[in-house]
């Protein structure tokens, strides 16, 4: 009986030996992995804080490589992608402006950040002569502005989207937006009416053409 309860106590104090070890062992593998991932997090910020460095000091080749190697490792942050395509803009590289621009968008609004991604296609409009977007993005995002009243960002997106798809099925009522923005906003009748007409010569079996002739 003796060497049971010998052999039942032995074994009950390995158990909690095993017990202690486990949790001592899950607990150091945890702090470990806490450890190593922001040592990864760390190593990431200095790179951008390396990024940043280069900008203030007009270093252009090596910021934007410095915010490439960001965005490989945290891809789809709309901020430094505008970054990125400031640092291009200055640096003249306009393959890379378009691309971080177009990036910063679609990241935007990947968040449900539509006026971050409004703000962003109006700039990128401001940098590269008739940036446009994918055809249904360009629209949707051209009439958003008009409804949220960024009237100057939307006449700049309607003219682009006709520059880049004059053979859209959209483009009459583009150009019918167009005119209603001149004539109400701007107060150019003339130029309202130069779109209407475009309508009417360029679209005549379009069934805008019926309001562009009223």
């Amino acid at each position: 009986k003796r060497q049971l309860q010998a052999v039942l106590q032995f074994g009950e104090g390995g158990l909690r030996v095993a017990y202690g070890v486990h949790v001592g062992g899950f607990a150091a593998g945890a702090l470990l992995a806490v450890l190593f991932g922001a040592a990864r997090e760390a190593r990431v910020e200095r790179i951008l804080v390396k990024a940043r460095r280069h900008v203030r000091r007009a270093e252009w080749f090596a910021a934007r490589a410095e915010f490439a190697d960001y965005l490989e490792r945290r891809p789809g942050e709309p901020v430094i992608h505008l970054e990125a395509a400031r640092a291009s803009v200055c640096g003249g590289d306009a393959g890379a402006v378009r691309y971080h621009y177009v990036e910063a968008i679609r990241a935007a609004l990947r968040r449900r950040e539509r006026s971050e991604a409004e703000d962003a296609f109006i700039e990128g409009m401001r940098h590269i002569e008739g940036f446009s977007l994918a055809e249904r993005l360009h629209l949707d995002l051209a009439c958003g502005m008009e409804r949220s009243l960024r009237f100057r960002g939307a006449m700049m997106a309607y003219a682009n989207f006709v520059g880049r798809y004059p053979r859209s099925a959209e483009t009459p009522f583009v150009l019918l937006r167009m005119a209603g923005l001149l004539e109400r906003r701007d107060e150019d009748p003339a130029g309202a009416l130069r779109c209407l007409r475009r309508i009417a010569d360029r679209y005549p079996d379009d069934p805008w053409v019926d309001f562009a002739v009223k």
